[in-house]
């Protein structure tokens, strides 16, 4: 099942980014419209709790959002060329493909392995009976929180990465745009820098 999920999201992944380079002005549009109905279902929910304190935030939340809907179609426009100045870099260099795919295949393959160091910990913490397991059980989960820890991360490591070599990369796509992207090659020798 892994597999199978992990082909359709790098594939939803790609056919994302060509219909973002085509049609940038639709997403931060698109977005901010979600945006207002989640916090109009969120508002409902809350007002369904019945709590005065409850009202009174959804009540507040969604004029808090209607303001910042109404103040945000000028930083849409804003957006939509960040947006597409991003697409362009991303589709003109290979590199910076390659790696977040690379650092997507990486992460699966630590979530893997992660699943995998912590099953026998927790099967053997919920193999204990009630009264072992409420005397012992803190100390057996402790390899399970220090590999949660672990797992969090290194996520958050390979995140940063991804972002570190397109940072460099853009920016120097952004002030010499010839250094950062070469036809018929590899890579820039600015993305080769970088990493």
């Amino acid at each position: 099942f892994i597999p199978v999920l992990t082909t359709f999201s790098i594939f939803i992944s790609i056919a994302l980014l060509f219909l973002m380079n085509y049609s940038t002005g639709v997403f931060p549009k698109s977005a901010l419209i979600g945006f207002l109905i989640l916090s109009l279902v969120a508002g409902v929910k809350l007002i369904c709790v019945g709590s005065p304190f409850s009202i009174i935030i959804a009540i507040s939340q969604f004029i808090v959002i209607c303001w910042y809907t109404y103040l945000l179609p000028t930083a849409s426009t804003r957006s939509a060329v960040t947006l597409q100045t991003a697409t362009s870099i991303v589709l003109d260099n290979l590199g910076i493909r390659l790696v977040g795919l690379f650092f997507c295949f990486l992460t699966i393959a630590w979530t893997i392995l992660c699943g995998m160091a912590s099953f026998p910990i927790l099967s053997t913490i919920m193999g204990e009976s009630e009264m072992e397991l409420n005397l012992i059980g803190s100390f057996q989960s402790l390899p399970l929180v220090l590999i949660f820890v672990s797992y969090i991360w290194t996520l958050l490591v390979f995140q940063y990465m991804v972002q570190v070599v397109v940072a460099r990369t853009v920016l120097t796509w952004w002030i010499t745009p010839v250094e950062a992207t070469t036809e018929n090659t590899f890579c820039s020798r600015d993305f080769i820098d970088s990493t």
